[in-house]
């Protein structure tokens, strides 16, 4: 007498658990995925109080060196931003909002680097204003210059819209 459920059944039963882990069928894969699209939007925008527009990277941009303008808000990945301990990184590409050339002076223009962990990446916040461990100057909008585009460049700290992010 030949018994049901032996040997060949557990090998068909186990291939097929194994099967439905690796293709999702078992519904794995959906929870899976869920969690990733959930961290994909988990940044923050930083909106200026001049004209409440957002950081933005330049033509959502993922290429090193890519500039850094304020744009109209409309939640994209090149206008969302989350901390690694003292970098802003987008979530466009996790390259790091960076002092082009490391340049401490007044004017240096701001962009998106590889990070290097370097003072020119590192960032804090002090009131309204975001200043740079590189100079504790602040990220301020070119010539207060309240249009989409504007550039986003480093200035002394004064009390001014153009300064401060919210």
């Amino acid at each position: 007498m030949i018994k049901r459920g032996g040997r060949p059944a557990r090998i068909r039963a186990v291939a097929l658990v194994v099967l439905s882990l690796l293709f999702g069928l078992s519904g794995i894969g959906t929870a899976a995925a869920a969690p990733k699209a959930a961290m994909a939007a988990a940044g923050f925008t930083l909106k200026s109080r001049l004209n409440d527009k957002c950081l933005d990277i330049k033509d959502i941009n993922p290429n090193a060196g890519a500039q850094v303008i304020v744009w109209d808000c409309w939640d994209n990945p090149g206008q969302r931003w989350h901390w690694v301990g003292a970098s802003l990184h987008s979530d466009l590409n996790h390259k790091c909002l960076d002092i082009k050339d490391i340049n401490p002076n007044h004017g240096a223009l701001v962009q998106m680097w590889n990070c290097w962990d370097t003072p020119g990446q590192h960032w804090y916040w002090w009131g309204q204003s975001l200043r740079s461990s590189l100079n504790d100057l602040c990220l301020d909008i070119k010539d207060v210059n309240p249009a989409s585009g504007a550039l986003v460049q480093m200035w002394d700290c004064w009390a001014i819209a153009g300064q401060h992010w919210y």
